[in-house]
């Protein structure tokens, strides 16, 4: 995988240059070209400076792209029931919110006289998670990561939550929906120098998974009503105890 590209800075020569055609200081900061780990609990480098770009922070990096259509929103650890509405809204098609009503235990179970305000409440809470759903382009999510063992030959882990053939499954109101990553063949590549990765071994300890915190960008929905997603980046910690064990940014 290639490093992130280093940022530019490109400066007037010349404070009346400057003030004469308006021209200020630029930085143009490119996206990542791959998959970059970052080192648990690496010193922190000193204050980025035109001779020192390595030293900028992760959090300077470019904002993931909006998602398909132009979408910005983004939804965290979403219910089943917002992706389920989620592949509706990315088809263009309406959800079958009369039945869904109609099928609630409430409105079964009611008393005939009680019936009619059941249905209005049901359909008001339908109705508010449909829109909570409109404009939405990017998901984050926290999956068990299923974290192979260390390859010392090719100096990484395999994330494999994240690997091409893994979806993630969501049920709802008798419907199904998926997500998928259409990048996943990279993004399931976790390069760590040997050193570092006796370090997580450690913190992992004989049966301790991590979980892992994913920022997905959505780009496509399948005609079979997979939502299909991009891995942006994602951070890996201990499953217990929440301890950090590294970072990725996954190249577009």
């Amino acid at each position: 995988m290639r490093r992130s590209s280093s940022a530019r800075i490109a400066l007037a020569s010349a404070l009346a240059l400057a003030a004469a055609c308006g021209g200020e200081g630029e930085r143009d900061a490119s996206p990542a070209a791959g998959s970059e780990a970052v080192a648990p609990d690496a010193p922190q480098s000193a204050s980025p400076t035109p001779d020192n770009p390595a030293a900028r922070s992760e959090r300077e990096a470019p904002a993931p792209r909006p998602g398909i259509g132009g979408r910005t929103r983004e939804l965290v650890n979403p219910e089943a029931l917002a992706i389920v509405l989620l592949r509706y809204e990315l088809t263009g098609t309406e959800p079958p919110i009369t039945r869904w009503v109609e099928e609630d235990f409430r409105v079964i179970s009611a008393r005939a006289v009680d019936k009619p305000a059941q249905r209005d409440l049901i359909r008001s809470e339908l109705e508010a998670a449909r829109n909570a759903v409109r404009d939405v382009g990017a998901l984050r999510l926290t999956l068990a990561a299923q974290l192979s063992e260390y390859d010392p030959s090719y100096g990484e882990f395999t994330v494999r939550a994240l690997a091409p053939s893994q979806f993630v499954y969501f049920d709802a109101m008798r419907e199904k929906a998926e997500l998928r990553f259409a990048n996943g063949l990279e993004a399931q590549v976790w390069r760590v120098p040997a050193e570092e990765a006796q370090l997580i071994r450690d913190k992992l300890g004989t049966f301790g998974g991590a979980s892992l915190d994913v920022l997905l960008r959505i780009t496509d929905v399948q005609a079979g009503g997979a939502i299909v997603t991009e891995v942006v980046e994602y951070e890996l910690r201990t499953q217990h105890s929440g301890e950090r064990l590294g970072s990725v940014r996954v190249g577009g």
